[in-house]
């Protein structure tokens, strides 16, 4: 179980870390849904633009 420390910080466990590709210097978003803390790794600006390139190419063939 991880703990809270005083300034609000927490340890992600190493296998989470591992599972969502989160490294040092990751940047992640942590947002409340439902009653509960949610923390997912930001994408990074080569990933956001693969997926534009995707979405316009998809667009153009319709």
């Amino acid at each position: 179980m991880t703990k809270v420390d005083s300034k609000g910080r927490i340890v992600l466990p190493q296998e989470v870390r591992d599972r969502l590709g989160i490294t040092p210097g990751t940047e992640v978003d942590i947002r409340e849904k439902d009653g509960k803390a949610v923390v997912e790794p930001e994408d990074s600006p080569d990933e956001i633009l693969d997926k534009m390139e995707q979405l316009i190419e998809e667009a153009s063939s319709n």
